[in-house]
């Protein structure tokens, strides 16, 4: 089939988990169809990307989109119908690209990647069969975290919560067929309804042969700087569990790795210091050399791709029922769940302390996660689309 990919984000590099879904969906696909892709690009730098993606597409097109432009959009438009994100990747320039090329193309399906690309979908011929990729329910993570904001943040996020889980019914009941990363997203997204065009499409991870060699007492925290789950669970991190653990074990140290940039503010009273590394090329090389992962998500929606590639790669994993609501590995023996300060501490120690106990969560999640999650879920859900097409004709 010839399959359009709209997203709102170039998919490489593929350092975060909406982009590494985009890559790896691509990748995957364009083994039996070809693959056209149109996203805006964030910086002029995303341009010298498009050599990766070349690999897998067979035509690219980029509309660069500042981010300055984005913001004036999302306040000008606030007290619009539509989420702020929704006016953010709002462009003229997209729109008439995409309505150019959908009438010149015959494509057999397009991929519309989460909620904000959806109101490109009216300008693809209705000929075309439409996949919306919600991924996430957004406005669940949303409402979650409202009880950690303050002050006027609270306003501002529970209305946009509240357009965006209107914006989610309506992509729901106008989509011919949407996805979303798990059984737990489905569940809240249908909620009691009686749709049927919701289907599971999960990630994936590639087995990759690695020697664990961790460092002593070494704990790794995981995440992309800019995502608000990642801010709140590394505060939580520093100035809950962290000067506890040292209080146990003095020569304990933290090491933050992940894209973008974590802003050293002025140093709080107990808060813990951060090793701040950025962004790594190949992260394999972070989840063999620590003893364990701390990942205290207070709240989220979807499946932690940090999470389960620092499984895929036998580091045991330390979060919070958030954390695991998108993986479901067992408690104890495939992963360590927590959600208090205390039981934290209690477990880190344990890990840092018992080697064998560390080990076997590391090996026992390890198994979990490969044997589960597979790239190949979306090669099977668009053959039975590509099925579903044929027998129309």
């Amino acid at each position: 089939m010839k399959i359009l990919f709209l997203t709102s984000r170039l998919p490489y590099p593929p350092y975060r988990g909406d982009k590494s879904r985009t890559y790896n969906f691509i990748k995957a696909l364009s083994q039996n169809h070809e693959i056209h892709l149109i996203s805006f690009c964030e910086t002029k730098e995303d341009y010298s990307y498009k050599k990766e993606l070349k690999k897998y597409c067979k035509e690219i097109h980029l509309i660069y989109l500042p981010e300055w432009l984005s913001w004036f959009k999302a306040v000008f438009f606030y007290f619009s119908k539509a989420p702020s994100q929704v006016a953010y990747y709002r462009s003229f320039r997209m729109k008439n690209l995409i309505n150019k090329i959908a009438k010149n193309e015959n494509y057999d399906m397009v991929y519309v990647h989460l909620f904000r690309m959806y109101q490109y979908s009216q300008y693809i011929p209705a000929s075309v069969y439409r996949v919306t990729d919600l991924t996430d329910v957004v406005s669940k993570e949303l409402f979650r975290s409202i009880g950690l904001d303050y002050g006027w943040r609270v306003r501002l996020v529970k209305r946009e919560a509240h357009k965006i889980r209107n914006y989610e019914r309506k992509v729901l009941k106008q989509s011919q067929e949407v996805w979303v990363i798990s059984d737990q997203e489905k569940k809240d997204l249908i909620n009691n309804s009686d749709c049927n065009n919701v289907f599971v499409v999960g990630i994936g991870v590639e087995k990759k042969d690695s020697v664990r060699a961790p460092e002593k007492n070494s704990i790794l925290f995981f995440g992309y700087s800019h995502t608000g789950h990642n801010k709140a669970a590394l505060d939580f991190l520093r100035n809950k569990i962290m000067p506890e653990i040292i209080k146990k074990i003095p020569d304990a140290k933290l090491s933050v790795f992940g894209a973008g940039k974590w802003t050293e503010r002025k140093k709080r009273k107990n808060e813990f210091p951060i090793n701040n590394f950025g962004f790594v090329a190949d992260p394999g090389e972070v989840f063999s050399s620590n003893a364990v992962m701390v990942a205290p998500i207070l709240h989220s929606a979807g499946t932690q791709t940090k999470i389960l590639e620092a499984m895929n790669y036998g580091l045991p994993v330390v979060t919070s029922s958030f954390g695991n609501e998108g993986i479901q590995a067992k408690n104890g023996s495939q992963i360590v769940i927590c959600d208090e300060p205390s039981s934290y501490v209690e477990q880190i120690v344990m890990i840092l302390t018992d080697s064998e106990i560390g080990e076997k969560v590391g090996r026992e999640g390890q198994k979990y996660v490969r044997d589960k999650f597979s790239w190949h879920t979306v090669i099977d859900r668009v053959g039975e689309i590509e099925k579903l097409l044929k027998h129309k004709k």
